[in-house]
């Protein structure tokens, strides 16, 4: 049986049900929150400014430190926040970027991702990660420019998605950075200065 007079409609739903309902068909979903930049920094100085004199190295010559009176090879103290939900491990370096082609003072590695920071002087006693060669085959050496103006010191913080044990012990810090290419899932700097 043959059904007459029965008309269809060729118009969307959206049309039929008004403007705001187009609208909200077509609104983009909102945008997730930015997530937060990873920050190191130091209770002891701020970015850009000088570093505590106790930070500076010793190098004794007839009992008299070449680096000054007040330097005692005092490790920085550091700490961060944010680090990315990717992180396995840290790497922290400091590099003197006004001697020559730059020299490392220290380098640090296989950082737990637990860690959110490292304690004055603990550099010096490195316990739960490893401390790699710097330019003088140290833990850690302080901070020794020549008399005149401050030197730049750049302190790097990296998070790896690198897990312990993937490095080996005593490498220096150009070993370390050529073997976290492509591991590198955040980065945040600071400089302290030093000078004499």
């Amino acid at each position: 049986v043959a059904v007459t007079g029965v008309q269809t409609c060729a118009l969307p739903i959206s049309a039929m049900l008004g403007p705001e309902a187009a609208d909200a068909q077509t609104a983009a979903p909102p945008a997730a929150p930015p997530v937060p930049p990873m920050v190191l920094s130091s209770p002891a100085f701020k970015d850009g400014e000088m570093m505590p004199v106790s930070y500076g190295d010793i190098r004794l010559t007839n009992n008299v430190n070449q680096c000054g009176a007040e330097a005692r090879k005092v490790s920085p103290a550091l700490s961060w926040v944010n680090a990315p939900a990717r992180t396995a491990t840290f790497v922290i370096s400091m590099l003197d970027v006004d001697a020559g082609l730059g020299a490392a003072h220290f380098i640090a590695y296989d950082i737990p991702r637990e860690k959110s920071g490292l304690a004055e002087n603990e550099l010096n006693d490195p316990k739960g990660f490893v401390a790699g060669k710097n330019y003088r085959t140290e833990n850690y050496s302080g901070p020794c420019p020549p008399a005149g103006p401050a030197h730049h010191y750049v302190i790097t913080l990296i998070a790896t998605d690198l897990p312990i044990g993937a490095l080996k012990a005593g490498m220096t810090r150009d070993e370390v950075l050529a073997a976290v290419v492509g591991h590198n899932v955040g980065v945040s700097s600071l400089i302290g200065k030093y000078g004499r």
